[in-house]
């Protein structure tokens, strides 16, 4: 299918009882984000994956931190604007992943630590964003979203630097990514 018809399957997608059933289930704080997620597709971000950037604690006594992160795909000339407008006006990071090897070629130990648990002076990095992905796995993703190989789709990992950071406040990192595709972006 077409990019734009799959932005719009995406935010019907995130609107819809199954989504919030699903939420509900893994991050219920996620919830509280959606109607920022659909502005951000509406946009031209195709997003797959997201994380809110919270602390809490859980039942077992881990006490978790978490960066904001989201991922997903823009059309080649979108990523290329939205990456450089990223790195210029806002403290947040955003790279283009590119697809290739397998799992082997990119170990988890190298992956950026997006999520932490820490009990009784341990540190348990919990989730990690790595550096690549086998062409295998980009293609997956493709086929999950709806969009052909032909549309110039590009696969995009935007993250906060700063832990426990929420992403839709003032300096969030979905309220930057919004911003940024809309082209509200402030000077320095």
């Amino acid at each position: 299918m077409k990019f734009k018809d799959a932005l719009k399957r995406s935010t019907e997608m995130l609107q819809s009882p199954a989504f919030e059933r699903r939420a509900r289930g893994e991050d219920p704080t996620m919830l509280a984000h959606v109607p920022l997620l659909v502005e951000i597709n509406r946009a031209g971000f195709l997003t797959n994956e997201s994380q809110a950037g919270r602390k809490f604690r859980t039942e077992s006594g881990w006490e978790v931190h978490e960066r904001a992160y989201v991922t997903g795909f823009m059309l080649k000339p979108t990523a290329e604007a939205f990456i450089k407008n990223m790195g210029v006006y806002t403290d947040k990071n955003a790279v283009h992943v590119a697809g290739a090897g397998t799992w082997d070629d990119f170990p988890g130990s190298l992956g950026t630590p997006l999520t932490v648990q820490i009990k009784g002076g341990k540190v348990d990095v919990h989730t990690k964003l790595a550096t690549g992905i086998p062409q295998s796995t980009l293609d997956a993703y493709l086929k999950e979203a709806g969009v052909n190989k032909t549309e110039g789709a590009v696969f995009v990992v935007c993250w906060d630097p700063k832990w426990n950071r929420g992403a839709a406040g003032v300096r969030g990192l979905f309220t930057d990514v919004l911003a940024v595709l809309k082209g509200r972006c402030g000077g320095l």
